[in-house]
């Protein structure tokens, strides 16, 4: 592998990528290693994850409210 050639990211990492994308923060190699993924096998990945991780982050707000408000 030469020294360009990045592993591909996996399943956390992606879910990471994504959460930190719903903040607006992301750092340049990890978007750069994002954007290289996405080139090569396509965006329905990020597309999956970024479900998962909309549906988890609405239902723990869904949670807490549920717990603070009686």
């Amino acid at each position: 592998m030469s020294k360009n050639e990045e592993k591909d990211p996996g399943v956390f990492q992606i879910a990471w990528s994504m959460l930190a994308s719903f903040f607006g923060v992301q750092n340049r190699k990890n978007f750069e290693r994002d954007n290289a993924y996405i080139e090569k096998k396509g965006l329905k990945p990020y597309l999956i994850m970024g479900v998962c991780v909309l549906f988890t982050f609405l239902f723990t707000l869904y949670a807490i409210v549920k717990f603070v408000v009686p």
